[in-house]
Formats: structure tokens, sequence, C-alpha cells
């Protein structure tokens, strides 16, 4: 089985994706007094502006000779800032940023001036001793025995506090378990602790803010950044930070992998549209990091990233520890002072495994795309047929997307001048199933052995060789984990209670993820994923005309670009198990999306794809007709092209051998020898 061909109206090549443990002896515990701080944006200011006490402004010189420290212009300009703090904070931001103005101070850095504080130390190596393990995994246990019962009785409470008419009030069993863990005095590491915290690794994972906080990584369920306060520290050591979290929740952050300009604490609107409605102050948390930078001390640094599998549908990743090598004030990007620190990720360190974290993170990219109007030539080009819009944008130039017109377009869309770009020889009519040629006739309907008439799902599973073949994934999502030689599920004819929505009839639901249809610059069109979908998850049926095989091979004119061979995978054995070598296949129908048919047709080749194509039978049992559907192989991000592989009789017959999918080991390298 395999697409026969494949070419789209622009131009046809396809492009794919393709420190030891020794606490710090200080009386008193932490206090978190800070508000939600995080990371995203991806531009690092290339110029800083501080103010010194002169009133004169300083610019950040990269290329300085020593050290990359920054010196005071030539000539003094005034700044446009409508800087909201009081005198004594003006002061304390003056003080400090004349301290990183100093060229001294930055070249001693990497010889750490904390270590001249006498009884402070810093944890720079791991400790993952047996007995610390040990310390941090009971106090998980205990957390999570904890949280359990508390979801339990945080769901009666909601319930019953919904039922008197209290809409707003939520459950949040993982702050009752936090809060039961520090009144019964379960939780560990609770003293401040600058440096890594005893029996925690790098990349180590945790669900919840609250299991941090309980074994002291992070002691705050809220605050973005720790710091322990001047008042409860020695008399000699200011205020200094222990950790930080990156989450996506500031728009002025920006994160580079092993480099994170972190904006500081303050002025974001948290519960609402989490931009930033007023100028920050170089105090409270924003002067603890300050003072990191000052003493050489690092801090512990958590990056939140999306997880479907987890309870709270996300992920907090230690990243071991960073450097704060850099801090400034600039205006943000809502037009308030914003306070800014350069942290960079100590090398030794295990590689991260945390993903970048960016700005509100999925909901950054959905917004662009579905709310900007600027590009977006449809708002739907299956008009209703699908269970979900699918909207089309253009970017690159002014053609529209076959089965659509001009009087399709929003009137919102800016269409450069636009004159029409023939895409096509032949109309497309768009259409959410296949229609079978003349002579094409279709199975018949089977019929339920009376045997199973109680429970059909056992002769589904005799079919497919003793096993069901979907799944249940996170949040009730049927997924089909890897290809199989050709999937049997249940249909009508099995009168199944629940119908197309059974979870063995995935092909029966229709489209269920948010996709967009989109002009590539080399590719013609191409589909694209708006929100995350998980592995093995179902993506659409290939839908066509249905004609014989015989009939299109006699014909020589016919355009066979989008043909594809309705038959069991040719690379898996009946029972499911994978071939060394693909075994000859009678093909006796293909499925032509050409003039007629779904979105399918837009999804382009590569030689490292995100899809696979799985075989299906549903309404017949007729194992020479199956519909031709697709699944996700790999999870898909937001924003991610979705492709499958053509294989290699597209490349060399209709690419000749020139394919541009960018993939490391794409075929056409290996062809070129």
């Amino acid at each position: 089985m395999m697409r026969r061909c494949r070419g789209e109206s622009s131009g046809g090549p396809c492009r794919g994706q393709q420190l030891h443990d020794r606490s710090l002896n200080i009386a008193g515990q932490v206090v978190a007094n800070t508000e939600e701080h995080q990371s995203d944006r991806d531009q690092v200011a290339q110029q800083t502006v501080v103010r010194s006490g002169n009133g004169q402004k300083r610019r950040n010189c990269e290329d300085h000779p020593c050290c990359g420290t920054e010196h005071i212009s030539k000539k003094a300009k005034c700044a446009k800032e409508s800087d909201t703090a009081d005198s004594s904070h003006s002061a304390k931001e003056n003080e400090l940023a004349d301290e990183a103005d100093n060229p001294f101070l930055r070249y001693m850095l990497p010889y750490q001036e904390w270590k001249k504080i006498p009884g402070l130390h810093v944890n720079e190596h791991v400790d993952y001793s047996k007995k610390a393990v040990s310390v941090v995994e009971r106090c998980r246990s205990e957390f999570w025995q904890l949280y359990k019962h508390a979801r339990v009785e945080e769901e009666k409470r909601v319930k019953k506090a919904r039922a008197g008419g209290n809409t707003r009030v939520a459950s949040r069993p993982d702050r009752v378990a936090e809060s039961q863990m520090l009144r019964l005095g379960k939780c560990v590491n609770q003293q401040p602790i600058l440096g890594h915290i005893p029996g925690i690794k790098v990349n180590d994972e945790f669900q919840l803010r609250s299991e941090a906080l309980v074994v002291g990584l992070h002691r705050s369920p809220l605050a973005g950044i720790v710091w322990i306060p001047k008042s409860r520290a020695t008399k000699t050591l200011p205020p200094v930070a222990t950790s930080v979290v990156v989450g996506g929740m500031y728009e002025d952050d920006s994160d580079m992998g092993n480099s994170i300009t972190y904006t500081g604490e303050g002025g974001n609107n948290l519960l609402g549209n989490r931009k930033q409605i007023s100028h920050q102050t170089l105090t409270r948390g924003n002067e603890a990091l300050a003072e990191n930078w000052k003493l050489g001390i690092p801090v512990r640094l958590l990056k939140k990233n999306n997880d479907k599998k987890k309870v709270s549908k996300v992920v907090f990743r230690y990243d071991g520890l960073w450097d704060v090598v850099k801090y400034y004030k600039e205006t943000g990007k809502e037009g308030y002072s914003v306070w800014k620190f350069q942290l960079e990720r100590r090398p030794g360190q295990e590689p991260s495994k945390s993903k970048r974290v960016h700005y509100r993170m999925v909901n950054n990219f959905k917004g662009h795309w579905e709310g900007d109007q600027s590009f977006l030539i449809c708002n739907d080009i299956s008009r209703g047929l699908e269970a979900l819009p699918i909207p089309v944008v253009n970017a690159v130039d002014s053609e529209l997307a076959p089965s659509l017109l001009k009087s399709d377009v929003p009137k919102d869309t800016v269409l450069h001048g636009f004159q029409p770009i023939p895409f096509a020889d032949y109309d497309f009519c768009y259409s959410a199933t296949s229609r079978h040629a003349e002579n094409v006739h279709l199975p018949p309907i089977p019929t339920l052995p009376p045997q199973y008439a109680g429970d059909p799902h056992v002769h589904i599973r005799d079919l497919n060789h003793g096993t069901l073949p979907y799944e249940m994934g996170e949040g009730g999502v049927p997924l089909l984990i890897s290809p199989m030689s050709i999937v049997i599920e249940c249909g009508p004819w099995c009168h199944c209670l629940k119908g197309r929505g059974c979870p063995q009839a995935v092909s029966q639901m229709g489209l269920r993820w948010k996709l967009q249809i989109f002009k590539t610059v080399r590719c013609g069109w191409g589909v694209r994923a708006l929100e995350s979908i998980p592995r093995g998850a179902f993506i659409t049926t290939y839908h066509g005309d249905v004609v014989r095989r015989e009939d299109v091979d006699n014909a020589d004119s016919i355009d066979d670009t989008y043909f594809f061979d309705m038959c069991k995978r040719p690379d898996i054995s009946d029972d499911n198990k994978e071939l060394k070598k693909p075994e000859e296949v009678d093909v006796q129908y293909v499925v032509d999306g050409r003039s007629f048919g779904n979105f399918t047709r837009f999804v382009n080749h590569s030689c490292n794809p995100n899809l696979f194509v799985q075989p299906i039978l549903s309404d017949h049992l007729d194992r020479k007709m199956p519909k031709i559907c697709l699944f996700t192989m790999t999870r898909v991000a937001p924003g991610q092209e979705l492709t499958y592989d053509y294989g290699m009789y597209y490349v060399q017959n209709k690419l000749h051998g020139k394919c541009h999918c960018g993939a490391r080991h794409c075929v056409s390298r290996q062809l070129r020898g």
C-alpha cells in the first residue's frame, strides 16, 4: 500500500518537518513574597539601559574588550520613564544599577563572591545518596496519599457548594494536601537551601507545584521567585533568591534553551490577560536576583511544560542550577518598565530534558493564527461538512486553495493586490465522504454471529488477532499506538450500544483536532495542527473517488498524482508482525483525491513524517477495499505541519529524486549517493 503519487499546484515538491548537601544555617523560614513569574518571547534585548545615580544613561556594550561590561554613553540623553516607585526604592535601584556597571564585580563573578561570607554554603553538586533520595521519595509518597484523599473530599465540597448556587468555587486538592503536609510536619528541606536540594537530581519531574514545595525544591505554590528576605538572613547576607519557575506567564521573557531572559516580578495582570499593567521596582524578589548576580549565587530553576498525561496537564521539570549573569531595566512590550535578568545554565550538569517555554505556551500560537485575519482566505474550507471548521491562510502569495472562490475570502483579508493564480486545470469539490465509480460496488454488510450479540467487542478482538486495536489515552482519547496490517473496527453491523461513539469505532467519529490549511513557501499547500495532538491519534480518512485499479492503469492520460492504493499494509503481516521485506499486495481499488475529497489531499510528504497510514474496515469486512486513514506516530505540537511518507515511488517518479522535505535522512540524499 502506498500513495502512488503526490504533487501540489504551486510546485509540487514537498516540505515536511521535519553542588555537597549542607543547608544554609539561617533562622526562620523562607517567605515567598512574590507574584508569579515565568518566561517566553523570542527576542533578547540587544541594548540594555539603566540609570545611574547622577542621572546619566548607560548602555550595555556587548563588545567590551574585558567582559561585556557597561559604559557611560558619550552624550547622556533623557529617558522617558514614569516609574511609580518611591524615592527609597529609586535609591536602591540606582545603587544596584551602579554595581551592575562595575567591571570589577563582573570580572569577579566567576570567582563566586559568596565564598567570602563566613558560614555560607551553596550545594553546587548533586547529593543523590540513597539516604537523601529516600527522604524525598517518602515525602512525595505521603503527599500523594493525602492528595488522593483530598481529591475525594474536595469533589464533595465543590458539588455541595454548587448545589447551593456558588458556581465560582473550585477544587484544589493540591493545596489541601500541601497544607496538611505542613501542619503535620511531614515536609522536608524547609530550611533555606542554596543550590541543589539533597535527593533531587536534574530533570526530576513534579506534577504539581505543591509537590515541589513539600520537598523544598520551590517553596511557594504561586510565586515565581522564592527568596530569603534580609530580615530572616544573617546580618552579613543581603536578600538572595533560591529558586525560580519559568512557565510562560510574562510576555517579555525569552527562553533560548541554555539562556533565559527572565522578567522580574510585579505589575503583571495574573488574574486577567497576563499582560504587564504597571511598572516594576527593584525590590523583593527582583532585588534578591540582583544580589544573586553580585555574589555569584546560582538559583534552582524549574520549567513548566505541557503534559496531558499528568494530573494538572503540565509537568514541572527541575532544570538544575542557573547563574544570573546580567540584569537591567527597560520598557516592556506593554510600555511599562520591567526588570530583566539574564540567566545562563551552569555547564557540567546533566543535559536538560525540558522544552523551551513560550509566552502562554499553546494559547500564544492559537491566538496568533486563529485571531489574525490578515491572511485568512477562508474560515472553513469544508463549509460545515467536517465536525470542526478548517480555516485556510496564505501569507505567501495570492493563490486561493482548491475549491475556493474570491467570494469565500473574508472582507478583512489582505490580498496583496489580488490576482488569482490558477491552482489546477480541474475543479475540486470538497467532500467528507468518498464516492464510488459506477462499476465499483460496495461489499455486503456483514452479520454479527449470534454468540457475540451480548458483547460484539469479543468478535472485534478475534478479528484483530486477539487484541482490540485502540487503547484509551489521557482524557478518554482512543489511540492506535502502532500500525497494524489492517484494523477492523466496531461498525454499525455490530449493533453496539455506543454506536459511532464507540471507542473501537475511531475512524467513524469525524475530525476532533483543530487543524489549518496553509500555504508553504516551497511545497504548495500544507496542513498543520492548531493544538497539541497525542501520539496514536486519528486524524482523518483519505476521501475521494473510489475506482478500479485496472481502469486507471489502462488510461494513458490520467493524472495519478492524488491516487492512493486501497489495500493492507505490505510491511506488516496479517498477525501484525513487522516484515523485513514488504510483500506484494494485490491492489484492486484506488482512491483518487484529485477533484473530489477532503483536506487530506493537502497533507505533504516527509522522509521523517509524524503521521502513519492505516487501512481500516468498519462498514464491511472486504480486505480488498479498506479505507485509508492517517494517525499520528509522534506527539504533534501546535503549529507543526502534518506529514506522512509517500514512498520511494513518488520521490523517484514525480520528484525525479529531488525531495525537499528537509529531513536529516531524506531519500534524495541517498539517491544522490
